[in-house]
């Protein structure tokens, strides 16, 4: 439908204006009201689902991308842990009202942007994420009619609570337990800052919008397409006549990408490229096919570091100085398929992180890890200020007032201590 495009063109102009928490805010209520709107067209008996459908995916896929522009990827994987896809904004009703009001709150009272989790396809841990900190931000769970204290951790509340306070705490510490099992997740941070091929995606685009088809040759076994979707069939013909000559071939499309709502990577609305680019990946008139061979990873490097690859799900076997490591995933070769990123910086990137990952196997003792919990946190309400919570509890919960009559009280000694301070 010509008018909803229109609408979306609209929304995706305004991606690139956003300066402030508050521009963030304005958009995500903006956008949230459009999917509302959009759904309930859906209720109606409407014969253009089909494409209120369409306009609803792409709504969320600009809200993933103030994701990507506003928080770290290591966070933004954490948080879409989970399974599942976006929950219906009508059928929430007061309760997605209460989420809104909690963030402008939020934004009205710190300088800092708050997201609203369920207009993405990706945060899928708490109800608006506070970005005090892209790496380590506030996760917050709105409830308009909470449980007693004593009952907030059981049921369905319970598993949400449980889920961001764990992920909290990973995010803080940097390691985490996993429920039943005696196993930690360890963060291993690395310097590496990807490359892209962008310029030859913008290039590639811009033909294919003239020509119909475009092709270029990445890198050795490194081959993308851009094209119309008329001509998807025969263009997948071609990629797969080259994909019959690689021993390890990955292929990706950009609507693929689209619909993977796992957070491992950013969609096209977040590319370093131009807006009109981006605007024709996402409504599917320009379609991009990548095909790569994951060999060209593999190789000896420094004569002390070596990659190779071997089918599974875990393909990347690293070996530094002659120690073979546990092996890597397929992430780091979806980084160059679906993130564009170049071979020699998925190299480097892959390289120094199994570097770190070598040094923390080799310390002996182990490197001290924070004490956590792989069991549900406890938490302890206070209603006064006479209650003292036990010791070894994780987390206690109060009142609001009481919470504001704290914050007061503290404020006025503090006040009071300055007044005390003696003149230089």
């Amino acid at each position: 439908m010509k008018d909803l495009r229109q609408s979306r063109w609209l929304f995706f102009q305004r991606l690139d204006d956003i300066k402030s928490p508050q521009d963030l805010l304005a958009y995500q209520r903006d956008l949230a009201e459009a999917i509302r709107e959009a759904e309930r067209g859906l209720r109606s008996k409407t014969k253009d689902k089909d494409d209120l459908r369409f306009h609803i995916d792409c709504l969320r896929l600009y809200a993933d991308a103030l994701v990507w522009q506003t928080l770290h990827p290591h966070t933004i994987r954490q948080l879409a842990k989970s399974s599942g896809h976006p929950p219906s904004l009508l059928t929430q009703g007061p309760a997605f009202d209460n989420v809104l009001e909690t963030a402008a709150e939020l934004t009205q009272d710190t300088p800092f942007p708050a997201l609203i989790a369920d207009i993405t396809n990706v945060i899928k841990i708490g109800d608006v994420i506070h970005v005090t900190d892209p790496e380590c931000p506030i996760i917050v769970e709105c409830k308009s009619g909470s449980p007693k204290p004593h009952h907030a951790m059981q049921g369905r509340s319970g598993r949400q609570f449980t889920r961001a306070m764990r992920t909290a705490q990973y995010l803080a510490k940097g390691v985490a337990r996993i429920p039943g099992e005696q196993r930690s997740l360890v963060v291993i941070e690395t310097d590496h800052c990807p490359e892209h091929n962008w310029q030859a995606v913008e290039e590639l685009c811009a033909q294919a919008v003239s020509t119909g088809r475009a092709f270029r040759q990445l890198g050795p076994d490194d081959y993308a397409w851009a094209l119309r979707p008329d001509l998807e069939d025969t263009v997948f013909l071609q990629a797969l006549d080259r994909a019959r000559a690689l021993s390890n071939p990955a292929f990706g499309t950009s609507g693929g990408l689209m619909a993977r709502h796992d957070g491992l990577f950013p969609p096209p609305p977040a590319w370093s490229i131009s807006q009109e680019v981006r605007f024709q990946l996402v409504e599917g008139t320009i379609i991009l096919f990548h095909l790569l061979s994951a060999d060209t990873l593999a190789g000896n490097y420094d004569q002390r570091r070596a990659i190779s690859i071997r089918k599974g799900d875990y393909p990347i076997l690293v070996t530094i100085d002659g120690q073979q490591l546990p092996p890597f995933s397929t992430r780091f070769i979806y980084n160059v398929v679906y993130a564009f990123e170049t071979v020699p910086s998925c190299v480097t990137g892959l390289l120094a992180f199994a570097q770190q990952v070598a040094q923390h196997i080799a310390e002996k003792p182990p490197r001290h890890l924070p004490d956590v919990s792989a069991t549900k946190p406890s938490i302890y309400h206070i209603g006064s200020l006479d209650d003292i919570p036990p010791e070894g509890t994780d987390y206690v919960s109060v009142p609001y007032e009481l919470y504001t009559a704290m914050n007061a009280a503290l404020q006025a000694n503090q006040s009071d201590a300055e007044a005390d301070e003696p003149d230089d």
